[in-house]
């Protein structure tokens, strides 16, 4: 079975859905179960994405794609 690869914008949508389950007193294992995905992935998100909003991750994404470009 192929992986699934989420992309940015999909992360930072998911992980205040995330956070307020979290806040309702849920574990974080349910919380991963209900998202469809795993602890690591989760932990790894919330340090990775979790302070961002979605016009951030644009900025994110296109300063990548620059940086990309100038090491060629």
């Amino acid at each position: 079975m192929k992986k699934r690869k989420y992309t940015a914008k999909e992360i930072i949508r998911e992980l205040p859905q995330g956070e307020v389950l979290l806040s309702q007193g849920k574990l974080i294992a349910d919380v991963c179960h209900d998202l469809c995905i795993s602890e690591a992935t989760c932990y790894k998100c919330r340090k990775s994405y979790g302070w961002m909003s979605m016009s951030q991750g644009k900025c994110l994404k296109k300063l990548e794609a620059e940086n990309a470009r100038l090491r060629i």
